[in-house]
């Protein structure tokens, strides 16, 4: 007499402890478990890669951009016939700007577009182009929600913080677009990576 599934599948797990003790099933389970830990790592991995990438050419973005407009105004200094200033200046705001990308990279770009991440995979037809103005309005949100906490806490006006933190919103938007464009930029080469992989896998 033929089991249907659903009996096997039955009968399977709620067999006693000692139906599992048996060599094959024991290696089965080892295997199904490893299986497992590597999806969740090469996920883990993925998923650090990604903003790594993103961090590095936010950061890099920035600190070339404080490169040019140090010697731009080099350049106008000397056309003007103006002290160039101390040598120490382009160290210093080269530090201000790595310091300060990070900063907005581990406070602000990498928790709002986690976020918007994990959206996107609950709704698997959501476009990662369509979640661009959640990820702007959740940008505004959170540092509109910082000004007015920190205006709470330090006794200060709350209008006057808001729009403070409304101005680092609009200051922060390109970065905010280099560091989206190049985490779906790595998602996608990712993606196409492990599919090469998977095709070269089945053809041998």
């Amino acid at each position: 007499m033929a089991y249907s599934k659903c009996s096997i599948c039955c009968t399977v797990f709620l067999a006693p402890a000692s139906f599992w003790e048996f060599p094959p099933l024991q290696i089965c389970r080892l295997i199904h478990r490893t299986l497992l830990e590597l999806l969740m790592f090469i996920t883990m991995l993925r998923y650090a890669i990604k903003h790594a990438v993103a961090a590095c050419a936010v950061v890099c973005s920035i600190v070339a951009l404080t490169v040019l407009a140090y010697f731009g105004l080099l350049i106008w200094a000397f056309l003007s016939n103006s002290p160039p200033g101390s040598p120490a200046v382009l160290p210093f705001w080269m530090l201000v700007a790595l310091v300060s990308s990070l900063v907005a990279v581990l406070a602000v770009f990498w928790p709002v577009t986690s976020i918007i991440g994990v959206v996107c995979r609950k709704l698997r037809n959501w476009h990662p182009l369509t979640a661009i103005p959640v990820v702007v309005v959740l940008l505004f949100v959170e540092l509109v929600s910082l000004g007015y906490i920190y205006a709470m806490l330090l006794k200060q006006p709350v209008i006057r913080s808001m729009m403070h933190g409304t101005i680092a919103g609009l200051v922060l938007l390109i970065p905010l677009g280099i560091y989206w464009c190049s985490l779906q930029a790595t998602d996608w080469i990712i993606g196409k990576c492990r599919l090469v992989w998977g095709c070269c896998i089945k053809s041998k």
